[in-house]
C-alpha cells in the first residue's frame, strides 16, 4: 500500500510553478501597463530621442518574452531582466520630463510591485532600495536644474499626465485582482488534488483492510488441511514401514507439505506484523542457516 501511495505523491511532485500560479500574468499585467502609458506619452508628444528609447525598449522585451519560451528561462531571471528594461524606460522617461516633477515617478513607486509579488520580499528588497535612491538623487538634480529640458508640457499632455495617474491607479487594483485570481487558482487546485489524494488513500486503506480481514478469516481454514495431511501422512508411513521405495514417497510429501505449512505460516505472520497484532522480537540469526532453509 505504501508504493502504491509514493506513485501517487509522484504524479504531483515536480509541478512548474508557473503553470500553477500563473505568475508570468502578472509580470506582463504590470510591463503591459507601463508600455502602454509610454505608448500614449509617444503619440501625444512631438518626436525627439525618446520614440528611439521606446522602440529599443519594446524589441528588449519582446526578445525577452520569447527567450523566456523558447530557452526555458526561471521566472527569477526574467523578471529581473524585464523589471530592469523597464526600470531604465522610466528613468529615462523621468530623465527628458522633468525629473522629479514628472507624473512617470509614480511608476517608479509600482516598479517594485511586481518583483513582491513574483519573487517574494527578499529578492524585492533590491528593487525596493533602488527606486528610493533613485528618487532621493533626482532631488537635487531636479532642484539645481541638471537635468536636460526636452520640451515643454502643453495642454496636449495634459492626457498623458491624467493616463499616468490612472494607469497607475489600474495597475494597482489590477494586480490586485489578478493575485486574487492566481491566489484562487492556486486553493482551488490545491483542494481538488488533496480530495484526490484523500480519496485514494482511503480506497488504499480499505483494500488492505479487505486483505488484512480475508487472511484473519482463512487462516484456520489454510492451516487445518496442512495439519490433516501430515496426520495422514504419519498414518501412510507407519503402515509403509516395510516399503522402502514407498517411504521415500512419503517422506518427500511430508517435506514439501511442512514447507508449504511454513510459508503459509510466515505469510500468516506477516499479516500480523502489518496489522500491529504480532510483535517483533530481535534474536541472533544465522544468515546461512536461514538461507539453507
Amino acid at each position: 500500500m505504501l508504493a502504491q501511495i509514493h506513485r501517487l505523491l509522484d504524479r504531483y511532485r515536480g509541478l512548474p510553478a508557473d503553470g500553477l500560479l500563473e505568475q508570468p500574468a502578472m509580470l506582463a499585467f504590470f510591463v503591459g501597463i507601463i508600455l502602454t502609458n509610454l505608448v500614449l506619452f509617444l503619440v501625444l508628444s512631438q518626436p525627439f530621442a525618446f520614440e528611439n528609447a521606446l522602440w529599443l525598449a519594446l524589441v528588449s522585451v519582446s526578445l525577452t518574452g520569447l527567450a523566456h519560451r523558447f530557452f526555458q528561462w526561471t521566472l527569477q531571471r526574467t523578471t529581473h531582466l524585464l523589471l530592469a528594461q523597464t526600470y531604465a524606460l522610466l528613468l529615462y522617461s523621468i530623465w527628458v520630463t522633468g525629473g522629479l516633477f514628472s507624473s512617470s515617478t509614480m511608476w517608479m513607486m509600482i516598479l517594485p510591485v511586481p518583483a513582491i509579488y513574483l519573487l517574494g520580499w527578499r529578492l524585492s528588497l533590491r528593487w525596493i532600495v533602488l527606486v528610493q535612491l533613485t528618487l532621493l538623487a533626482l532631488v537635487p538634480l531636479t532642484q539645481h536644474g541638471w537635468l536636460p529640458v526636452s520640451f515643454v508640457y502643453g495642454p496636449r499632455h495634459v492626457l498623458w499626465s491624467l493616463g499616468n495617474h490612472v494607469f497607475t491607479a489600474i495597475s494597482l487594483l489590477g494586480g490586485l485582482l489578478v493575485y486574487q485570481r492566481i491566489y484562487n487558482h492556486q486553493l482551488d487546485e490545491i483542494t481538488r488534488r488533496n480530495k484526490e489524494l484523500s480519496a485514494n488513500r482511503a480506497a488504499l486503506v480499505q483494500a488492505e483492510a479487505y486483505k488484512d480481514q480475508f487472511l484473519a478469516s482463512v487462516s484456520h481454514e489454510l492451516r487445518t488441511p496442512m495439519n490433516a495431511i501430515l496426520g495422514f501422512n504419519d498414518v501412510i508411513r507407519a503402515e509403509l514401514q516395510s516399503a522402502g521405495k514407498h517411504l521415500q514417497t512419503v517422506d518427500l510429501v511430508r517435506e514439501s507439505t511442512e514447507h508449504l505449512l511454513k510459508l503459509v505460516n510466515q505469510i500468516l505472520d506477516f499479516t500480523q506484523i502489518q496489522a500491529g497484532r504480532l510483535p517483533l522480537q530481535p534474536v541472533p540469526t544465522r544468515l546461512a542457516d536461514a538461507f539453507a532453509e
